[in-house]
């Protein structure tokens, strides 16, 4: 498995649709002294109206992106000069144990302080000083270009679900604050790091008040579901009782909340303001998919009088539950719990008949996978249909040795042995 963007590499490509000047994803492997570095993604830019100005962003797409039929859900990461890598690493390990979603993680860099200060939410420390935080700061305007430009874009160009995660830390919570206060539903999950609730809008309106107020009205939204996690390292609360009381105050009013609002307050341990992001991003995932909904029970599938319709049904009640499609992991480094594990299962259980419905399933979504063809020339072998496992086998060579998968000579051995035979 490829390590996550050490570098983007970049490419000038010409003009593009929306004022949009982008560069095609490619991988790459160069020698830097006597190290070799991996890099891959997409960077790109857009003209926004709405920041008067040209805005950079990465985009990473999953690993299978170009071997399946699936629609992605979206992260958008507005801190991308520091949390672009760990959320595709965190959300690439957690996919891989069918934990959430495989996403396309989208960032804005923003690494100098004029742009991530640029985005925060004017505020106060007290409902009376004079004294305004980032007072200048362009939340509203930022939540526009991400409402009506940038995720249009993403939309238009990559296959994508209608589930979108919207992160940010501290300065870079204002667009994220803001957006969830406007009852946008542009974005299903509000994910807040190094969050100010304890400070005032520039009404003199706690901003934890607000969250509350809105997370409750979003209670009687029966058609769409959101999630708010508000994280704050144990390090920022030290020392400061009327912060403590307010984080408290309004976890206790989170837990109170019904139907389709989600909303958490996690006060990080053992960490400070930026080197929270880390457990955060964890801690949010696990918000927003938990384990005990998303981990799909292989052994109950293939002890299952009928696996496939176990399968089905579990990632139908799943997707229901969220509102887009998600999918198993083909191979989520277990031997036998993903997609391709079940179909090895079925063939050492001899339950054909669910090999071949799971296989065609799986191959539905993963199109390009030479393991499941492989399975169903397993089926067809046992079936004594050796014309089709001859041709399944044959299917699992090709697309094996197009990818130069070292089992690309094992599966030739099998086409040949079915040949002979």
């Amino acid at each position: 498995m490829r390590n996550i963007i050490s570098n983007i590499i970049v490419g000038v490509v010409s003009a593009a649709l929306y004022g949009i000047y982008g560069v095609s994803a490619f991988v790459s492997d160069h020698q830097t002294g006597s190290k070799s570095v991996i890099s891959y993604g997409q960077r790109a830019f857009i003209q926004s109206k709405f920041m008067g100005d040209q805005r950079e962003f990465y985009v990473y797409l999953p690993e299978d992106y170009n071997q399946t039929t699936k629609k992605y859900p979206v992260i958008y990461v507005l801190d991308g000069g520091f949390l672009f890598e760990p959320t595709v690493t965190v959300s690439k390990i957690r996919a891989a144990r069918d934990l959430m979603p495989h996403s396309i993680v989208v960032a804005l860099p923003n690494d100098t302080n004029a742009l991530r200060f640029g985005m925060g939410m004017p505020k106060k420390r007290t409902p009376d000083t004079p004294r305004i935080s980032f007072e200048h700061g362009k939340a509203k305007e930022m939540f526009s270009f991400l409402e009506k430009e940038l995720v249009p874009y993403i939309d238009g160009h990559y296959r994508t679900a209608r589930h979108r995660s919207l992160v940010g830390m501290s300065p870079t919570v204002g667009p994220v604050t803001t957006g969830y206060l406007q009852g946008s539903t542009t974005f299903q999950a509000y994910i807040s790091f190094a969050a100010d609730a304890d400070f005032y809008t520039m009404d003199g309106s706690l901003i934890a008040d607000k969250l509350v107020m809105e997370a409750q009205a979003r209670q009687k939204n029966q058609q769409h579901k959101s999630w708010l996690y508000i994280g704050r390292a144990q390090a920022d609360m030290g020392g400061k009782e009327g912060r403590t009381a307010v984080f408290n105050q309004l976890s206790m009013s989170f837990k109170q909340l019904t139907g389709n609002s989600h909303a958490v307050v996690d006060i990080v341990p053992d960490s400070e303001h930026y080197a929270s992001a880390l457990e955060g991003l964890i801690n949010a995932f696990a918000f927003i998919y938990p384990a005990e909904r998303m981990s799909p029970d292989y052994v109950a599938f293939w002890e299952s009088d009928d696996p496939y319709q176990a399968i089905r049904s579990f990632y139908n009640d799943l997707s229901a539950n969220y509102g887009f499609e998600i999918y198993p992991a083909l191979d989520g480094y277990w031997h036998g719990f993903s997609l391709r594990g079940l179909t090895w299962q079925l063939v050492n259980r001899k339950k054909y008949e669910a090999l071949l419905q799971v296989s065609d399933w799986g191959l539905s979504i993963y199109p390009q996978s030479f393991q499941l063809y492989a399975r169903k020339a397993r089926y067809y072998e046992a079936q004594g249909m050796t014309e089709k496992a001859i041709h399944a086998a044959d299917q699992a060579y090709q697309l094996a040795k197009a990818r130069n998968n070292p089992l690309a000579g094992a599966l030739k051995s099998m086409r040949d042995q079915l040949q002979v035979e």
